[in-house]
């Protein structure tokens, strides 16, 4: 076999140089001098390499990659710079090798404690909430992605099959949570609403008892969870009696709802001509700006670990803590706290990251596209409204009711202050009991599903409670209550400050 003109007989093996005399002539030319001083592979020798070169071609060499070399020419700092640099190394290289082999691991580690904080969320919800639930996989058609593990809540009306079809009289009530929340945040309105109407709600993927898959990003975009809820609602709505949907959302919740119910969404042709109502809680009038845009993308990018580490610290103090008193607020009673906190406690970081960057519009043409719907989505809404707001809430101010219903062309000066007179909250229309007339038939016993632990306790009915003003506007419903930052309800922990 012919060799290569650079190689030699005595120092190669099948045309090429052994490892030692490459790594030398590689040295020699990278760090030997100048271009004009370099020495060639022709005529490369061990001869021309004597002391003093290799000498200043080794320090050279070790002045380039060793960051702690102090003074140039000093030996002893060079050799302490050296070990301190071999240290860092084989560190590195340790913790590199360690990683590797606990990265399976890790992972088993991340899935466990998703798999665990949805059992912990399972086990601490109310008796009827278990009681109606199930777990269900479904498949989104539009975009091909698959969530396995969707806790889904549906409690058909207790009546039903003594209604009439056609047309069907009572709609689907569908609860749609905010970002890092659960189904178990409308337990107290779940509770009245049952017996009156067939409930649907679900834990969104990754929320309370529902599993985190997939893990894909962009699973958990607005558009992708909006084309989720319209097949889920599909699903256990009578579409062959043309039953009507009434939504009712929580937070982002309201976004979501909002681009299900409008005509001018992108996403109208879903579902909108079947709603017939929306109940917005603390709803977001409008998407992030830039500025809101790029923070949460720059949180969507901290390792899950520290983010968790950030939220832990954030709950320092437990149920005073500023990630309940941000969300409850200060004057919420010791029950509201401990359930917001452990509603902050079973949010997922990696959930709560990719939902945050997923809501964030695309501002690269100017105008945004994408994420959290805007004035162009809620001034199209043609159906009965009602908007709610919490007079001290910092997360959703009302400011954002108020912007909704300009957007509606609507008088904002028809929203009223809460009223300061007290009231006592009702769940659904009072009735006097002296005016049932017992007819003589025997009651059959229907079994509700609430345990007594879901019903408040009796001593709750001394405390005073702020009334709820509400005003209707041209048809629509608007409504500011300062009885809780959010307008009565818990929600999850929001970004950090």
């Amino acid at each position: 076999m012919a060799m290569e003109p650079h190689s030699r007989s005595c120092s190669s093996q099948n045309g090429t140089l052994r490892l030692p005399q490459a790594l030398l002539l590689l040295l020699r030319t990278a760090i030997a001098g100048p271009p004009s001083d370099r020495v060639t592979q022709t005529d490369s020798d061990l001869a021309h390499w004597n002391g003093i070169n290799i000498k200043k071609s080794a320090y050279h060499l070790v002045y380039l990659l060793n960051p702690f070399v102090i003074s140039e020419g000093k030996w002893t700092l060079t050799f302490v710079g050296m070990v301190k640099l071999t240290a860092l190394c084989g560190i590195g290289s340790v913790l590199w090798i360690w990683s590797r082999r606990n990265g399976k691991k890790r992972s088993g580690e991340t899935q466990h404690a998703s798999d665990a904080a949805a059992d912990e969320a399972a086990t601490t919800d109310p008796g009827l909430i278990k009681k109606y639930s199930t777990i269900r996989s479904y498949t989104v058609p539009s975009n091909a992605l698959t969530y396995p593990r969707l806790r889904i809540f549906y409690r058909p009306h207790h009546q039903e099959s003594k209604l009439p079809k056609d047309p069907c009289p009572v709609p689907l009530l569908v609860f749609i949570h905010g970002l890092g929340g659960s189904i178990a945040q409308f337990s107290p309105i779940l509770i009245s609403l049952s017996n009156l109407a067939p409930c649907l709600a679900l834990d969104l993927p990754g929320c309370g008892a529902s599993g985190f898959k997939p893990k894909s990003w962009d699973a958990y975009t607005t558009e992708a969870l909006v084309q989720l809820l319209a097949v889920v609602i599909e699903a256990h709505r009578a579409a062959d009696e043309g039953q009507p949907v009434v939504l009712v959302g929580h937070s982002m919740g309201c976004s979501l709802a909002a681009l299900l119910a409008s005509p001018t969404s992108p996403y109208a042709h879903l579902l909108s001509r079947h709603v017939s109502g929306l109940i917005a809680i603390c709803p977001k009038a409008d998407p992030p700006t830039g500025h809101q845009a790029k923070q949460l993308r720059n949180i969507s990018l901290a390792p899950p670990a520290l983010f968790d580490l950030l939220r832990r610290w954030d709950r320092r103090g437990g149920v005073n803590s500023k990630s309940v008193l941000r969300m409850a607020g200060a004057d919420a009673d010791d029950e509201t706290k401990r359930m917001q906190l452990r509603f902050n406690e079973q949010s997922r970081s990696a959930v709560w990251q990719r939902m945050a960057r997923g809501m964030c519009p695309d501002y690269s043409s100017g105008a945004p596209r994408g994420g959290l719907p805007g004035k162009e989505v809620w001034s199209g809404l043609n159906i009965p409204l009602f908007l709610a707001a919490g007079e001290t809430d910092d997360v959703t101010p009302p400011s954002n009711v108020k912007r909704i219903v300009e957007f509606l062309g609507r008088d904002v000066s028809a929203i009223q202050p809460p009223s300061e007179k007290a009231s006592l909250p009702i769940a659904a229309a009072p009735f006097v009991p002296a005016s049932i007339v017992e007819t003589g038939f025997k009651k059959q016993h229907q079994d509700s599903g609430i345990d007594a632990s879901d019903l408040p306790r009796l001593e709750d009915d001394n405390k005073t409670v702020e009334s709820t003003s509400v005003v209707t506007v041209d048809g629509s419903l608007v409504s500011t209550d300062d009885s809780t930052k959010d307008g009565s309800m818990t929600t999850t922990d929001g970004p950090l400050p």
